[in-house]
């Protein structure tokens, strides 16, 4: 994430999960090795991964243009 924006919206992201993807690959990977996922599975978590962190990018972005709400 960019060091630019502020850490109010940063925060936000991570204590909703959202910060955290680094981690879930990893967990996802394990999971296949050991035969607890197939790979269909885990290509679908991925994907809702992916539509999920698009969707908190365009937040950011969205309140790094116009962050009033942060203004004091």
């Amino acid at each position: 994430m960019p060091a630019e924006l502020p850490l109010a919206v940063l925060l936000t992201g991570i204590a909703k999960g959202r910060g955290s993807a680094e981690m879930m690959l990893s967990l996802l990977a394990i999971l296949h090795d050991k035969g607890v996922l197939s790979e269909a599975e885990v290509r679908r978590v991925v994907n809702v991964l992916a539509a999920d962190m698009s969707e908190f990018n365009s937040e950011l972005r969205q309140g790094h243009e116009s962050p009033r709400h942060l203004k004091g």
